[in-house]
């Protein structure tokens, strides 16, 4: 496969919706996602469903949700950059700052290709938006909202749920690009 940033083929007239576990195959070899991905993918996939999804954020340019691990209560998952502006095609698998906790207080950073949490892509914004819940019962964890312009993922804002509540709190389900309801706003995060 070809490495990150590198031309590819013009991709066939592969589908870009309602897309199959075989479609996935052909994707992939386009899109160039790392084999922990993909194997993380089949090992917890329970049906045919492909697990990309296609978001355009300006003409000839989609950012690519894809799917690696179903997870118990959240998936992991990574963001393809594809720009078809050129022929041929430029695919990238994108790097984000990241954030977690792994004492239930404090915020480690760290340069992640795959997160763990619900993105929700907002295409006209070109921002990306990730809900990273610590347990089942969706009451603390953090939230992150990028910008994506030029390709660069760029942390924008970081709110956070911690410690988690003694006892089950309210869930948080926000809006796409909204925070969670009375989640923290960390002005400064720890650089990575």
């Amino acid at each position: 496969m070809a490495a990150s940033g590198q031309k590819l083929p013009a991709p066939a007239r592969l589908p870009r919706a309602n897309l199959t576990v075989r479609d996935r195959a052909d994707w992939r070899h386009v899109l160039n996602w790392d084999e922990t991905c993909e194997k993380e993918f089949q090992s917890s996939r329970v049906a045919e469903d492909g697990g990309l999804v296609f978001h355009q954020i300006v003409p000839s340019v989609s950012l690519v949700e894809v799917l690696c691990s179903a997870g118990a209560y959240q998936p992991s998952f990574v963001i393809v950059r594809l720009d078809e502006r050129s022929q041929p095609p430029v695919a990238d698998v994108l790097t984000f700052v990241t954030y977690e906790s792994m004492d239930g207080s404090s915020l480690q950073s760290a340069q992640q290709v795959e997160m763990t949490g619900e993105p929700s892509i907002l295409a006209e914004q070109r921002e990306l938006t990730v809900l990273n819940v610590f347990r089942q019962t969706r009451d603390c964890g953090i939230w992150t909202r990028y910008g994506i312009l030029d390709g660069t993922p760029q942390l924008k804002e970081l709110r956070v749920r911690l410690p988690c509540p003694t006892g089950a709190g309210v869930p948080a389900s926000p809006e796409p690009g909204r925070p969670p309801r009375g989640w923290r706003l960390i002005a400064s995060p720890p650089a990575p």
